[in-house]
């Protein structure tokens, strides 16, 4: 005799409602980070499984790197890997720079800091997320992107933040990039996109 089982849909909400509150629990522990709103969007993206991996930099004369950073992003399941590099500025002062590269798969983080080591923009802007076309032309063909002033043109036109140059031809489907991640972070951390849009 074989028995089945049948949800109460009322355990389904439950069930979803908790994954959906671990979640949230989890970005607001990446929005209490003393971070620039730009690190902490791309964080709660790549939390989100929105964008595959990041990448956060802590250099002289920047944001320090907050306490208890590391621990953070272990708690919100997401691997990375810490380069750091010691520079004498002065005979008395040895400052560091660290640079995080993040993913909440251990294999993507470890492509993003191979190609980042490398110099390669194609395999490093792929992994950050970005549009292949986009990518292409800025390793490749630089008079295939749009300029600094028409991608700030359609920054404040479509009120998003687009982190990578975009193409003359393609840029109508690599700002849907851009608009995704906007959806996400309007959905999640509202306050974190309009902190990031605010200047548009």
């Amino acid at each position: 005799m074989v028995y089945f089982y049948l949800m109460n849909p009322e355990q389904i909400i439950n069930k979803e409602s908790a994954a959906e509150m671990e979640v949230r629990q989890k970005i607001e522990l990446i929005k209490g980070l003393s971070l620039d709103e730009f690190d902490k969007a791309n964080l709660i993206l790549t939390l989100l499984n929105v964008k595959p991996s990041s990448h956060v930099d802590f250099h002289r004369g920047r944001v320090s790197e907050p306490t208890g950073f590391e621990e953070i992003l272990k708690k919100c399941g997401l691997y990375f890997e810490r380069e750091v590099e010691y520079r004498r500025y002065h005979p008395d002062v040895i400052d560091h720079t660290a640079d995080y590269f993040i993913s909440s798969d251990f294999k993507k983080a470890q492509e993003l800091h191979e190609a980042w080591n490398a110099d390669n923009d194609i395999v490093a802007g792929i992994a950050l997320g970005f549009p292949k076309t986009a990518v292409l032309a800025y390793a490749k063909e630089r008079n295939k992107l749009l300029t600094m002033e028409e991608t700030d043109f359609l920054k404040k036109k479509f009120k998003i933040n687009i982190p990578f140059r975009v193409t003359k031809d393609n840029w109508r489907e690599e700002i849907k990039v851009a608009e995704d991640w906007a959806r996400a972070l309007k959905q999640y951390a509202p306050r974190v996109y309009n902190e990031i849009i605010k200047d548009l």
